[in-house]
Order: structure tokens, then sequence, then C-alpha cells
């Protein structure tokens, strides 16, 4: 009964389990990129960075649909980092203003990123998507001089 009981105690030490990875998760870009979202910063600076982040968009350029597909998906992912965010730096006018914007850029890359998986052209919806990412980003920096 021993013999049974060490059998079986080894035989879990030994077998293999869950894989535990030690590397670090990607730090994203973007709005999804660690500090982002500075909270101590004044309301148009604040608005800048926010223009500064999205413009790492035009950083990595790709005509092949999945990489396409991906980004989108990346960027969209950080629209809605950016519609659950707090904002501090802003006033309730400002933030109200910003998450209404973010949710029609989001529907947006929405649309862009189902075109890619629909099978539409990726360097025409690579521009369109760089034509909606120009206009967040004009968009933010007007609002930020609005607020200098």
């Amino acid at each position: 009964m021993a013999a049974v009981l060490v059998a079986v105690v080894l035989y879990d030490r030994a077998r293999p389990g869950p894989q535990v990875s030690v590397t670090t998760a990607p730090s994203g870009w973007g709005w999804n990129r660690p500090g982002a979202l500075p909270r101590d910063v004044p309301p148009a600076e604040y608005l800048n960075k926010l223009a500064d982040a999205a413009s790492e968009w035009f950083k990595k350029r790709s005509d092949d649909p999945a990489a396409l597909a991906k980004r989108l998906a990346e960027f969209r992912q950080g629209c809605s980092v950016l519609m659950l965010s707090e904002h501090r730096p802003l006033s309730p006018d400002d933030r109200t203003w910003l998450v209404l914007k973010c949710r029609t850029w989001a529907a947006k890359l929405d649309a862009h990123l189902a075109g890619v998986e629909a099978g539409e052209d990726p360097s025409k919806v690579r521009a369109e998507a760089d034509e909606t990412i120009d206009k967040m980003i004009r968009a933010l920096r007007e609002r930020a001089k609005s607020l200098s």
C-alpha cells in the first residue's frame, strides 16, 4: 500500500503542470501604453498627450490584412481604455466631450476593422483609418488649444 502511495505522489510531482511564463506582458502602444493617460498635468497638456499617443498609429504601417486588423483592434481597444478612464485633469464638460468623441471614433474604427475582415483592399482601409485617426488627433489638439 505504501508503495502505491509513493508511486502516486511521484507521478503527481513528475507530470507536467501548467506552463508559467516569466516574460512580461507587452507594454502596448497608443492609449494602451502605460503612462499614456497622465494624472497630474494641466488639461491642455493632457489632451495633447492623448493626441501624441494616438499618433503612434503611424509608427507601424502594413497592407497585410491580418497585421492591419490587429493594429486596428489594438487602437480600438485603446478607445475603450479612453472611454472608461477618469480623465482627472479634465473638467466634467471636457470629460463628456472626450467620451462622446471617443464613442464616435470607436464606431469608425469598428467599421474599418469590419472592412478588413470583409476582404476590402487593406491599403484603402488603412488610408481611411489614417484619415479617421488624423481627425482624432486634430480634434484633441484643437480642444487643447481652446483650453490654453
